[in-house]
């Protein structure tokens, strides 16, 4: 039970980590996404990484990247992006980052990148095949559009996708078990979208209530924040909606293995390659991660193991579909402290290094 318990502190601290470390916050409004693909954005211009490894400075002159998606098709301006990722193209999960933290994978279908090379001053056609990913120049101002004082909604898809905007429509139909009752979108919270084929909306509201049952509503039209219009996504396309507390959750979400309970089984979005992965927490505190690659292992412990407890599980072959990043240590009292501003740990006089302990599981939740 303990190494459980360790097993989700350092999950759940995965995600808070990779949730913030591309954020570098500005004082006021929204923060500005200052790396992305695990590479600084640059202030001078734009670069390009190619798949031989070479890189190139300069000026991407495509004025807008088309993405289609599983959900739809979107165009967003060259000048509201981050980063572009042609990385998943042989699993049509090529990428696009917006400089609001959306997340758009898919197919992009423009097949030329026009690039005019800083060192020489000359305009390159390059085709997407020999380029890994295109980090967009940082400039001030970019994400004003993005106003945390203005009330957003945060749309996770299915595919780990995540858009920020406002739905076309102004409230939604559920069937329930006591009837179709009609729910404005200024009364949810949030909406769950929770089981397998046959897909279940868990509807928070603000008030407190909550409800359950089948989206009569089927396709909802969403406009995103940085101009672009998404046409009838269909409602099995949906894994989760944060309503009017959009800025909030998407700076938090970004990085994240999405908890996908809709129609896919999760998506991790491929922001790092290493194998090895440090992560810089407030005050300069570092946190490292292990990738753990997808396959099959055995889990859990034979029955003649020297003391055994009688709750651990027998042993058992598990998957894991998709890569991830886990923590190579304890979490340890100091990095607990910087993210959560105090210390339960009972043995302090060990040091810093030492791990937290004292935790309890809703401590662990916040």
């Amino acid at each position: 039970m303990i190494r459980y318990f360790w097993f989700i502190v350092l999950v759940v601290f995965i995600s808070l980590s990779l949730g913030t470390v591309y954020a570098q916050e500005t004082g006021i409004g929204f923060p500005v996404l200052s790396s992305v693909f695990q590479q600084p954005r640059s202030e001078d211009g734009d670069i390009i990484y190619f798949r031989n490894k070479d890189v190139l400075r300069g000026k991407v002159l495509n004025a807008k990247f088309r993405i289609n998606t599983p959900y739809g098709n979107i165009t967003v301006p060259t000048s509201k992006l981050a980063g572009v990722s042609f990385e998943g193209a042989q699993a049509n999960t090529e990428s696009i980052v917006s400089v609001n933290f959306n997340r758009f994978t898919g197919i992009i279908s423009d097949r030329v990148i026009r690039f005019k090379i800083d060192s020489l001053g000359v305009e390159i056609p390059l085709r997407k095949e020999k380029i890994r990913f295109i980090l967009l120049k940082k400039t001030p101002g970019e994400n004003s559009f993005a106003d945390p004082k203005n009330k957003t909604n945060l749309f996770i898809m299915t595919n780990g996708d995540l858009l920020t905007g406002k739905p076309a429509i102004s409230q939604l139909k559920i069937k329930t078990d006591y009837g179709d009752i009609p729910v404005s979108f200024s009364e949810i919270k949030t909406i769950d979208m929770q089981g397998g084929d046959n897909v279940v909306a868990v509807i928070q509201k603000k008030n407190g209530d909550i409800m359950r049952g089948a989206l009569v509503t089927e396709e909802v039209t969403v406009h995103l924040d940085q101009g672009a219009k998404i046409e009838a996504i269909y409602k099995d396309k949906f894994s989760k909606i944060f309503v009017d507390d959009g800025y909030k959750q998407v700076a938090a979400q970004f990085g994240i293995r999405q908890p996908v309970r809709g129609e896919s089984g999760g998506a991790l979005f491929p922001l790092v390659s290493s194998d090895i992965l440090t992560i810089n927490l407030p005050g300069n505190v570092e946190m490292k991660f292990r990738k753990i690659p997808a396959g099959k292992f055995t889990m859990g412990s034979p029955e003649n193991e020297k003391e055994r407890e009688s709750d651990e599980g027998s042993l058992h072959m598990v998957t894991i579909t998709s890569p991830f990043y886990l923590g190579m240590y304890e979490v340890t009292q100091e990095q607990w402290k910087v993210v959560m501003g105090n210390n339960p740990s009972k043995f302090k006089n060990c040091g810093d290094d030492c791990p937290v302990e004292s935790v309890n599981w809703n401590d662990v939740q916040e």
